[in-house]
């Protein structure tokens, strides 16, 4: 997602039904801020993973069993069949 598309994807996901939005997890990963999200009473659970260098942020639905993996290893989750892209594309 596009640096500019990043408020808008976040004002989507606070009107999702269900609870609050939590942040999970954070971590620094060579150049990019990889996050870890939940919403609140659903198994909705995405990763945000934002490029510091281009400013670009891409957004990969997770499944709940797989978030650890996803959040330790974001560009094979995302580049293979495990993650769903909602916004934007990954470069690998």
């Amino acid at each position: 997602m596009d640096h500019e598309l990043a408020p808008a994807f976040e004002r989507w996901a606070a009107t999702m039904p269900g609870g609050r939005t939590l942040e999970l997890a954070e971590r620094p990963a060579g150049g990019a801020v990889i996050r870890l999200f939940w919403r609140e009473g659903s198994r909705d659970v995405w990763l945000q993973i934002r490029d510091e260098n281009t400013g670009r942020t891409t957004t990969v639905a997770v499944s709940p069993e797989h978030a650890l993996d996803a959040f330790r290893h974001p560009y094979s989750y995302a580049a293979g069949s495990g993650g769903r892209s909602l916004t934007g594309g990954i470069a690998v």
